[in-house]
């Protein structure tokens, strides 16, 4: 019945409330963004590889907010989901993901974003903001060099100096 998409939104709103399960795999690619908005906001549809995909090819930004519902099994998993330049930006970002749990997509995704300099320079701005956060030297080495902005090496340089005097040689 829930994916029937001749329900009006407002009724698949009150149905899918009146639900107490959740869903790992549904195939929902006919119904509209909109009831798979209510789907994701009311926590019926957990994150699967099929689900992930899915929402990847059919309603822009939606496997975002999963993985942001869900990010401990994303992390688990990481490597089972295909995220690009946009997907990492907007992980980063994100207001939701905590530190550690963003520290985890740096750590598994440190290949895409030494490819791209603008994820460089958020992670370097993430590492500024926070007083430690454990990240691989070469990982670190590599976001530096790569990195598009001279004021964020600066910033991160000057903030993270007496942690990093050891080490600096390698770094220049």
């Amino acid at each position: 019945m829930i994916l029937c998409e001749e329900i009006s939104d407002d009724s698949f709103a009150y149905l899918i409330k009146s639900l107490h399960s959740q869903f790992g795999e549904l195939d929902f690619s006919n119904l509209s963004g909109n009831k798979i908005g209510t789907l994701i906001e009311n926590k019926k549809l957990l994150l699967s590889e099929n689900n992930y995909e899915i929402l990847k090819e059919h309603f822009n930004g939606y496997h975002l907010l999963l993985i942001e519902q869900n990010p401990s099994v994303f992390i688990e998993a990481q490597k089972s989901y295909s995220i690009d330049k946009d997907d990492c930006i907007y992980l980063l970002e994100s207001t939701i993901l905590t530190t550690d749990e963003k520290v985890k997509v740096i750590q598994n995704e440190y290949e895409l974003i030494l490819v791209h300099n603008e994820l460089c320079d958020i992670v370097i701005d993430i590492l500024c903001k926070y007083q430690y956060i454990p990240i691989d030297f070469i990982i670190l080495k590599g976001i530096i060099t790569n990195s598009y902005s001279d004021e964020y090496f600066l910033i991160f340089f000057a903030k993270k100096f007496k942690r990093l005097k050891f080490k600096i040689a390698s770094l220049l």
